[in-house]
């Protein structure tokens, strides 16, 4: 596996060996909201933040780390290098917070989940007596196009299985609310 410097030197990526946690990514888990990472080269480890997206062309397993993250591993001018990664929940007593997307309605609305200590696979909405599973967006907002279960009850997944229902969320877009609930650590 090997990292390289990014465009214009800006920013870092770094091919990750294809673990169990990737191939969960090509089943449908994305794995780009993990808040931590662990990497190493060859005997260093650090801990560094991951951000919700990877700048294009980003290929499977890799990890986007800034300069300074890379300066910690290893000289700028190496360019490449190989390293091992695992996913790492964070130690945060901070919660979950929920975003309706701008122009979100009872007829159309965008639901962004912030603060995750795990990534999430899954949203679910409320709709009746049953829960309708929303498509994610590649810029992290799940839809639900018709309008079915804005504003109701939310079941956020993440790639351990563990589940979080977060009720009385209004339909406010551009607001980041608190729900008072977090995925425990890995």
């Amino acid at each position: 596996m090997l990292g390289r410097i990014g465009p214009l030197g800006r920013r870092l990526r770094f091919p990750a060996s294809r673990n169990r946690r990737r191939r969960q990514h090509r089943a449908g888990h994305d794995v780009s909201g993990g808040r931590r990472h662990r990497a190493g080269f060859p005997d260093r480890v650090e801990r560094q933040s991951r951000h919700d997206e990877c700048p294009l062309p980003c290929a499977p397993g890799q990890i986007d780390l800034s300069q300074p993250a890379f300066a910690k591993l290893a000289p700028l001018q190496t360019g490449r290098l190989p390293i091992t990664w695992t996913l790492v929940s964070p130690a945060s007593n901070d919660t979950i917070s929920i975003r309706y997307k701008t122009g979100s309605s009872r007829w159309w609305c965008g639901i962004q989940v912030i603060g995750h200590r795990n990534p999430v696979a899954l949203l679910k909405v409320r709709v009746g007596a049953a829960w309708r599973q929303l498509p994610r967006t590649d810029y992290n907002y799940f839809l639900a196009a018709d309008g079915s279960g804005c504003g109701g009850s939310i079941r956020i997944t993440d790639i351990y299985g563990q589940q979080l229902l977060i009720n009385g969320i209004a339909v406010t877009p551009d607001v980041v609310q608190r729900t008072g609930v977090q995925f425990a650590r890995h």
